[in-house]
């Protein structure tokens, strides 16, 4: 499940997930099925969560209406094929990811973030756009000797 805390009132809410059953689905916020969420990104100024799904190589949109009320929110497959593992660049019908483990924003554009996909061994850094529902990797030169960690880490540092 995905939670969040009121910072004001210390109170916790289930934002998404149906509990202790896992699987890739969407649907209401309490029906919703996923696997291990491992980052979450909230684009500044929107209603709009993603999780990123290291089980089923998905990234989830979730759209959040009355914060308490889980029921009330939708899950929806943003990105990736359930349980399908590929570095495929494309669309929301086309791309798929492996192992989509951290998150940092676009400083340059609101509507898109840059997520570490791949095992630990080879990550890539991608570029999900929001608008255009569609996700692109970016290679470096001399990506043998600078890993796309060290460039991630200096895109958010």
């Amino acid at each position: 499940r995905i939670r969040a805390v009121d910072t004001n009132t210390g109170e916790g809410y289930h934002i998404a997930g149906a509990g202790s059953v896992s699987g890739c689905s969407g649907g209401p916020g309490d029906q919703a099925r996923m696997g291990f969420i491992y980052g979450l990104f909230a684009p500044p100024n929107s209603n709009l969560l993603f999780a990123l799904d290291i089980t089923f190589n998905l990234i989830y949109k979730i759209e959040l209406n009355d914060f308490k009320n889980m029921s009330s929110h939708t899950v929806s497959i943003f990105l990736g094929s359930c349980g399908v593992s590929g570095m495929v660049d494309g669309d929301e019908t086309t791309a798929l990811l492996t192992f989509p483990q951290a998150v940092a924003f676009n400083p340059k554009n609101p509507n898109e973030f840059f997520i570490l996909d791949g095992d630990s061994a080879k990550g890539f850094l991608r570029l999900v756009d929001i608008s255009g529902r569609s996700i692109r990797t970016f290679t470096f030169p001399d990506e043998a000797t600078y890993p796309p960690f060290l460039a991630y880490a200096s895109l958010i540092g």
